[in-house]
Parts: C-alpha cells; structure tokens; sequence
C-alpha cells in the first residue's frame, strides 16, 4: 500500500492538470547512450503538447526524426495515468512499430514514482490496461478495422498515418471519425511526416462535416 505525503499529493495535482509539467518532471526514457534519462521537452514540443490537449483533432506534420511518435505516445500515456475508465487506442502503420510503441509505455510507466502509478493489470501485445480502469490499446493498419472496432475510444492516436496506403488510411477515417464524435470529449490526433493529397482533403473535407478544430503543427 503507497502512503502518500503532502508533496506527493501536491506534485500528483500539479501533473493531472499540466501534461507538459508531468513530462517534464517525471517521464523517463531509456537512451541508447545515457541510459534512462529524463525528457526535457523543447519548446516547439511543448507547444504540440499542449495543442494535443486544449484541441479535439490535432494534425501534427513534422520532418523524420523530429519526436512525433514520441510526442503522440508521451501524451497518451498522461491521458490514460490522469483519467479514469478511459480508453486510449493507438493505431501504427505495421506491427513491428505497435509493439514498440507498447513496449515503451510500459517502460515509461514502470520508471514513473510510485505516486504516479496506479498499477498496471493486464499486460500483452494488444493492451496495458491499469488499475483506475483507463487502458491502452495496441493496433496496426492491417488489424485495425477488428481491433477498433466497437470500442468506445476516448482517445485515438494515428501514429505515421501518410505511411498507410490511401485506401485503407481512408476506411479508417471512415470508420473512426464517427466513434469519435459520438462523444463530446472524445480526441483524435493524427501526426505523420507527410500525407497524400488525397488523404489530407480527405481529412480536412472530415473536419469541415463535423466542426473540429483543426491544429497543424
């Protein structure tokens, strides 16, 4: 059982209400060089950061190796830790990038202070699901259709969706956007290095149909 000091209370305050703050604090990563290190985020990251959280829909394009996927992943895992019976689902474009994705959450998750877990009950390649009930779910292009479908997402993350040939990219939207606006909270952010013209009308055309704000970044 955890007992919790002032502090702790203050400091698991202060993260529920500012993700960047909580990832700034308290998220650790393993590096190649350095081992587990703290994240510091840039200022531009913490900008997309917060537009994840004050917007609905948000579009992030960025250049390779600019942290995007990192970005995505780092504020999923806040909104699955801060909010309660909440399903998060991430969708990448091949298996091999899912599993990655998992694998570092739950290395992210572990490597939090005690105060900051809730503990983690089930554990395997489709799902981390956590103890106040919120979970996170794992999922690929080629799957995504069986894995998604009939779950209720408060959250949806489509990791490197250019990559994704257009015809499936579009049965996603297709499907996906609905769920989402079913809710009045619900979330969607999409990041990728570059999408198709096709795609990108397809999703703006999207936003204009169910008035979501959209942020490019």
């Amino acid at each position: 059982m955890i007992t919790f000091t002032q502090k702790d209370l203050q400091e698991l305050m202060e993260s529920s209400k500012d993700p960047v703050y909580f990832i700034n604090n308290y998220v650790k990563i393993n590096n190649l060089e350095e081992g587990l290190t703290s994240i510091k985020l840039r200022e531009n990251q913490e900008e997309a950061i917060n537009q994840y959280h004050n917007n609905r829909f948000t579009v992030c394009l960025s250049e390779r190796q600019k942290g995007k996927t990192l970005l995505g992943t780092l504020y999923c895992l806040y909104y699955a830790t801060f909010n309660s019976c909440y399903t998060v689902a991430i969708l990448s474009p091949t298996k091999e990038i899912s599993y990655k994705i998992r694998d570092l959450i739950h290395s992210m998750y572990e490597n939090l202070p005690k105060f900051l877990q809730m503990g983690i009950i089930k554990y395997n390649k489709s799902i981390i699901e956590f103890e106040n009930g919120s979970s996170i779910r794992f999922s690929s292009a080629s799957t995504a259709m069986s894995g998604l479908r009939g779950c209720g997402i408060n959250l949806l993350y489509l990791d490197e969706f250019g990559i994704i040939p257009d015809k499936d990219a579009e049965e996603i939207v297709d499907a996906v956007l609905p769920m989402i606006v079913s809710s009045k909270n619900s979330k969607l952010i999409i990041s990728s290095t570059d999408m198709s013209a096709t795609l990108q009308d397809l999703i703006a055309d999207d936003c204009l149909k169910f008035k979501f704000p959209t942020v490019v970044l």
